[in-house]
């Protein structure tokens, strides 16, 4: 649903439309990422607290970074629990490239309870320059 903060204002709609499409919000239980990325490749970090690493599944198809994990469902030690607010189970995020990686550079490490990913460009995906010659 979109709210316009004036309706007075006759390109109000199509301000509160293009908040809404350069803004993403994330779907419940979706781990928090910081993606940086450049003419190199990308760079994803995702926090990923409280997961098995041995239970991590990564894998990349056709331009798409594809995760995985279980988070263990953390019984308390005596009592019942008062409040959740950690997710369990199935962690899983998808996120489109825009580009191929080159596979055989592609880096993972888990640490901290951060996932960090160093996807590199293959060279046929990097830009080039194109010399032009004059006559």
């Amino acid at each position: 649903m979109v709210r316009i903060s004036n309706p007075w204002f006759p390109f109000a709609l199509f301000d509160e439309l293009a908040r809404g499409a350069l803004h993403s919000e994330r779907r419940p239980g979706a781990p928090a990422l910081e993606i940086q990325g450049g003419e190199a490749g990308l760079h994803v970090r995702a926090a990923l607290p409280g997961i098995d690493p041995s239970t991590l599944d990564i894998a990349l198809e056709e331009g798409v970074l594809r995760v995985r994990a279980q988070r263990p469902d953390p019984q308390p030690a005596e009592g019942r629990a008062l409040s959740r607010e950690l997710s369990q189970g199935e962690v899983t995020f998808a996120l489109r490239l825009g580009f191929r990686p080159d596979r055989a550079s592609v880096k993972a490490s888990y640490e901290d309870g951060i996932l960090s990913l160093d996807l590199p460009r293959s060279d046929e995906e990097r830009s080039h320059k194109i010399n032009v010659e004059t006559r």
